[in-house]
């Protein structure tokens, strides 16, 4: 969870976000806004992906 929107990226590969009860398929350049407080798991589909997380600015992100 975190206090400001996040932007999650998938740079290549597939990647699967739960939240809550649901899971989602994302491939490559897909992304998924997630609002604050949203409660969210990532897991790599292959070893080949990779994703990135952005928080408040493009220069705090995170890549995966």
């Amino acid at each position: 969870a975190d206090e400001d929107l996040q932007i999650l990226f998938v740079l290549n590969g597939t990647v699967s976000v739960q939240m809550a009860e649901s899971i989602l398929h994302l491939g490559e350049k897909d992304f998924l806004i997630l609002h604050p407080f949203q409660v969210y798991s990532v897991k790599m589909d292959k070893k080949q992906s990779g994703y990135a997380i952005s928080g408040k600015c493009p220069d705090d992100v995170r890549i995966l």
